[in-house]
């Protein structure tokens, strides 16, 4: 066996060597000093890799999953006691506002119809004519012109009151119109709300409220109605 030889076998690590390579170790003085050099060095890297682990690893490892794992229930818990606690308030807010509409200034009454009740969506004529004739006449008015034919009507409550919705088409899509007879006002009042605009202006019969997405010209919308309502 060369040197050669010796030292591939050698860095193999095989231990079962045959007769050459003991031969060949006793006879080369430089084979056998690199096979003692390697076989320290892999003794060693072979201590270097054992690490002692402590005796209680493993129930630490088991009481910190635990830790973690009530922390992340007691969030889960938290969460879900604020859910609760947000949807009872608002239950709360919407029942004591249905109980107070009372006593809403108009403005708010309006806002408060048109945010929890009311729609900006077009929801389509789907009021005969005959029906939407027969509640504006229950009113006291009938409509023409600009603001026909009316998408649609119903009888609805502002303030605990009797009141007329009437749905339109804008310019930027359907407008509402509130008549309030038991409501009267004597100038103006502006409404600003997230998403819709409107004013409540005064009428022959009490006042109406006339409400448009951003972006309506509520003064030319006040004038159309003005215009286009008849009161008998």
């Amino acid at each position: 066996m060369n040197c050669m030889d010796f030292r591939r076998i050698t860095l193999t690590g095989y231990d079962d060597h045959d007769d050459g390579f003991s031969q060949h170790r006793s006879g080369c003085r430089a084979c056998a000093q690199f096979y003692e050099e390697t076989q320290r060095f892999n003794g060693r890297l072979e201590q270097s890799t054992r690490v002692r682990t402590p005796d209680d690893l493993k129930s630490r490892i088991l009481l910190h999953q635990s830790m973690r794992l009530e922390k992340s229930y007691r969030r889960m818990r938290n969460v879900q006691y604020t859910l609760v606690a947000t949807v009872l308030l608002a239950v709360g807010l919407v029942i004591g506002l249905l109980h107070d509409n009372n006593r809403m200034n108009l403005q708010e009454a309006v806002i408060n119809y048109v945010a929890t009740g009311g729609t900006l969506e077009s929801i389509g004529p789907d009021t005969k004519a005959g029906d939407i004739q027969s509640l504006l006449t229950e009113f006291g008015m009938s409509m023409s012109g600009e603001l026909s034919p009316v998408l649609h009507a119903e009888r609805c409550q502002i303030r605990n009151k009797k009141s007329l919705l009437v749905q339109v088409e804008g310019r930027h899509g359907p407008v509402m119109l509130l008549f309030m007879p038991a409501d009267p006002v004597s100038e103006p009042i502006a409404i600003e709300a997230a998403y819709f605009s409107g004013l409540i202006a005064p009428c022959p019969k009490g006042s109406v409220a006339i409400i448009g997405k951003k972006g309506e010209d509520l003064k030319a919308l006040q004038k159309t109605v003005a215009e286009s309502v008849e009161w008998f």
